[in-house]
């Protein structure tokens, strides 16, 4: 077999291999089944009502096939000029990850001059895909660390514990440095 020849097939082998372990990696995430008492909550910090509208109304058009018909959230001013967003029908625990990213860095907004904060809360369950089987049902706070460089993940920290989440990865790791941002505290 000629050289060239044989590092094609060694390329096409790697991408059959890669690709299978993607799928075997999301065919283990359980079916998503919505809980209407899900108890998962964003709190948002630095856009105003409209710019938060249309950012979450940018990130339903991005998920809209996997969000479903049913999907909708609410949005609740709270005093001092937070807001919570709430899922009445509950939204699939990936997403919820993507969607507390996406608030932190949209498409189409000027992030310079901006300090935004964004947290979510949610009791853990299984689609979640935890590390450890035990968390389940414990809450979990997510959060977009400091000095972030990344831009694909995001946080979680359930107790004293904090973990990566990693979309590239997707995958959970546990961190040393929770590299907790400034204003998390306005989720509690």
């Amino acid at each position: 077999m000629r050289p060239l020849t044989l590092i094609v097939v060694l390329v096409i082998a790697c991408c059959a291999i890669y690709v299978a372990a993607r799928l075997n990696r999301s065919s283990r995430r359980p079916p998503f089944v919505p809980d209407p008492e899900n108890g998962k909550r964003v709190i948002v910090r630095g856009w105003t009502e409209n710019e938060l509208a249309r950012i979450l109304g940018d990130f339903r058009k991005m998920y809209e096939d996997r969000l479903g018909p049913d999907f909708f959230l609410e949005i609740h001013v709270l005093d001092g000029g937070a807001i919570r967003v709430t899922f009445p029908h509950d939204i699939p625990a990936m997403l919820f990850s993507f969607l507390i990213n996406y608030v932190q860095y949209p498409k189409d907004f000027d992030l310079r001059t901006r300090s935004i904060v964004v947290v979510g809360e949610a009791p853990l369950s299984a689609d979640f895909q935890p590390p450890v089987q035990s968390l389940v049902g414990r809450s979990a706070v997510f959060y977009v660390p400091s000095n972030d460089q990344d831009y694909d993940l995001v946080y979680v920290r359930i107790g004293n514990e904090t973990f990566v989440n990693s979309f590239a990865a997707d995958s959970w790791k546990r961190v040393t440095d929770p590299r907790i941002p400034p204003g998390l505290e306005i989720a509690r």
